[in-house]
Parts: C-alpha cells; sequence; structure tokens
C-alpha cells in the first residue's frame, strides 16, 4: 500500500483525476480492442449477432478504429507456421 500526504483539495483532484483517466482509458482499451480484432480478422463465433447498429458507432469512432488499425501489425497464424515447405540442405 502506498500513501501520501495531501490536503482535502489535492485529494479531490487526486479521485477526480483518477476516475477521468482511468474511463478514457477504458475506452482506449475498448477501441484498441476492436482494432486488433479487425485487423487480425478474429471475430467472435457470433459474429453475425455482434454486429452493432449503425447508429451505435458514428464516423467519427470508425476513423479513430481504423487509424489505430493502419498502426498495427498485423498477426497472422499462417505467417507463424511458416510458408509450409522445410528447407533441406540434401534435395
Amino acid at each position: 500500500m502506498l500513501g501520501i500526504e495531501c490536503t482535502a483539495a489535492e485529494r479531490l483532484e487526486i479521485e477526480f483525476s483518477f476516475e477521468f483517466y482511468n474511463a478514457a482509458l477504458e475506452k482506449e482499451l475498448d477501441r484498441f480492442y476492436s482494432a486488433f480484432l479487425n485487423k487480425n480478422r478474429i471475430f467472435p463465433e457470433n459474429a453475425i449477432d455482434q454486429i452493432p447498429d449503425p447508429e451505435e458507432i458514428d464516423l467519427e469512432e470508425a476513423k479513430r478504429i481504423y487509424a489505430m488499425m493502419a498502426g498495427m501489425e498485423e498477426h497472422r497464424r499462417r505467417k507463424a507456421l511458416g510458408s509450409g515447405t522445410a528447407e533441406r540442405g540434401d534435395q
């Protein structure tokens, strides 16, 4: 546990800042999760049931997700497995 000495006003400012940035972090994590799933083409089994209504996601949010996707590396299982052909020196 960690503690500090502060005034009541400082305590309120710390609590407000924590709540504010914690909420912002949650929103950014949701955006990151959505961008990561889309970038890597990972979808839940019932993806058709999970599609948001067009009113649920606005154009600005879609642009933010797309921009985040553009900066991400694509992770594909096929890349991890290689080309499927082994290189052998005795061919």
